[in-house]
């Protein structure tokens, strides 16, 4: 008898688009890409795949347009979805897109089915039970986890109801300076004061012979400004889209045809701001000789040539090095709800059980000096079911196999009001307060109810002033900020900050003889008025 082994299973899944009904696809069809637009065409069959579904793409000629991809709109004729693909090609004949799982790394699991009973209350002269009935279910159940990067972020996009990942903006230079007086960065670069004729040709494009605009600071995506110009029409703002050491391309044209324009002057008209960079977000430079200036920093306000910045200390330091600016994807609390079939597998039986309309309803992140980072995600769904074969037409795709963050190695920093506290232990709990839906006639919730987000969480500290005691004991309003950093050399970095929050306990005893006195913590996070987040995720790729 072969006994199924807990070490021996597998747990995958697939986002829905409906509730409750698991997403599938097998389509062998004349494929046509598009690049730009990052889309599949074909002449029909395609709307068996839906939004948020992991497809596997084989048979084009582009690497970059096979493997998993995921979808972000379908219709009949053309798959649109969110990883880049490679040089449009087409029509080929006998493309794969397969419907396919993603694995999860996990530490353990309690996935299973509720069911709700009641007996019958009617009296037996024998005294026994008439009957028990079924009256309802649900599946329900956590996953456990060790955290690491890249390995959880559609669960945490979903424990956080977010609609998706921002997309990062990122900027390399060596005309970015750092200034202490205000805490900021400085962008001197994207100006040219005329020196020498400027040729201008076909409408798009503005030449100089001697010189880098590059070198200058210019960029592509810079929203520039001329003036002075010999041809007035030629004054104004206008959107670099190319660039070289001696050619800016307008892609827009419209400029006026000029060999030889002696007085044209250009400035970066926009700088950080066109760029994309935003107050309140986080962004990570690299690259400055002073090593305290290559760290995290939270964005206070943009400018065209200036973001002050918290979190961090500025250095002053000149412009000269290559400076990389990477402001992260992120995501916050928001109304998007995610559903998701779950698929366990005991491979050493060949069984399969199979869990829909599953919901983030918790999520828990445990940070203790001893140890590794843990957690748990816990679902509410809306049915289990067993299965003789795996949900997935295509090889599963494997999930992110990066190192797991440890609590000494990889915390870059715990920030309480954006200063660094050495801390003990530090905990979050996230719940969205789920609830099923249930209606006459219907076995299992029809949907998912959701109610108000909470985060609250608590922190351990060695106590050595009234500081964070008296913040409890005044009820003032503060920040909480995790940031995570693998320092194995890869670079993948988290911020987890919390905008506003109150300890709503405290506690600073002697617990006995020979011990330390700890300052326990208890916090519960809300809505940051200016900001209109509770919980924000930045995510750094290396």
């Amino acid at each position: 008898m072969t006994v199924a082994d807990a070490d021996r299973i597998a747990l995958r899944f697939q986002e829905e688009a409906v509730f409750g009904t698991t997403p599938g696809g097998d389509v062998t069809a004349t494929i046509t890409t598009t690049e730009a637009t990052r889309t599949y065409s074909a002449a029909a069959g395609l709307d068996v795949f839906s939004v948020g579904q992991t497809i596997l793409i084989a048979g084009l000629a582009q690497s970059a347009s096979n493997g998993y991809k995921t979808v972000t709109s379908a219709s009949a004729t053309n798959l649109v979805v969110d990883e880049d693909i490679g040089t449009g090609e087409g029509p080929v004949a006998s493309v794969t897109l397969k419907n396919a799982l993603n694995e999860v790394r996990l530490t353990g699991e309690s996935l299973g089915q509720a069911t709700a009973i009641q007996e019958s209350q009617e009296i037996r002269d024998d005294r026994q039970v008439a009957d028990v009935r079924r009256t309802n279910r649900n599946a329900e159940g956590d996953i456990s986890y060790e955290f690491s990067y890249g390995a959880f972020d559609k669960f945490l996009e979903a424990a956080l109801m977010a609609s998706a990942w921002s997309t990062a903006v990122t900027i390399t230079t060596d005309t970015l300076s750092m200034a202490s007086g205000d805490n900021s960065i400085n962008d001197a670069g994207g100006a040219y004061a005329h020196t020498a004729s400027l040729a201008i040709t076909g409408n798009d494009t503005i030449t100089r012979d001697a010189g880098s605009w590059v070198t200058d600071g210019f960029r592509d995506g810079m929203v520039i400004t001329c003036s002075s110009s010999e041809d007035a029409g030629n004054d104004g703002d206008w959107t670099i889209t190319a660039i070289s050491a001696l050619v800016i391309t307008i892609g827009a044209g419209g400029l006026t045809n000029n060999a030889a324009d002696t007085a044209m002057d250009i400035v970066n008209a926009g700088g950080f701001v066109t760029d994309g960079y935003a107050a309140d977000q986080w962004i990570r430079t690299s690259g400055f000789t002073t090593a305290a200036n290559n760290d995290f920093y939270k964005i206070v306000s943009v400018a065209a040539g200036k973001m002050v910045l918290e979190g961090n200390t500025c250095v002053t330091e000149a412009a000269g090095d290559s400076v990389t600016v990477l402001m992260g994807e992120q995501i916050t609390n928001g109304t998007t709800q995610h559903y998701y079939t779950l698929e366990r597998e005991y491979t050493d039986v060949d069984e399969f059980a199979l869990y829909t309309g599953m919901q983030v309803d918790t999520w828990t992140l445990d940070t203790n000096s001893d140890g590794i980072i843990t957690g748990t995600f816990g679902w509410i769904g809306k049915d289990e079911t067993s299965a003789a074969a795996t949900e997935s037409d295509g090889t599963a795709q494997s999930a992110a196999s990066n190192l797991v963050y440890s609590a000494i190695d990889d915390v870059d920093g715990i920030l309480e009001a954006l200063s660094d506290k050495s801390l003990k232990a530090f905990t979050i709990s996230l719940a969205n307060n789920l609830r099923p839906r249930n209606v006459i006639g219907t076995l299992g919730p029809e949907s998912i109810g959701v109610g108000r987000v909470t985060v609250t969480g608590t922190f351990q500290k060695y106590f050595e002033s009234e500081t964070l005691i008296d913040k409890y004991l005044n009820f003032t309003p503060t920040t909480l900020t995790m940031i995570l950093d693998d320092n194995s050399g890869s670079g993948n970095a988290y911020v987890i900050d919390m905008p506003e929050v109150k300890f709503t306990n405290g506690r600073r005893v002697a617990g006995g003889t020979g011990q330390d006195i700890m300052a326990d913590m208890e916090w519960s996070a809300f809505r940051d008025s200016s900001e209109d987040v509770t919980i924000r995720i930045a995510r750094f790729p290396e």
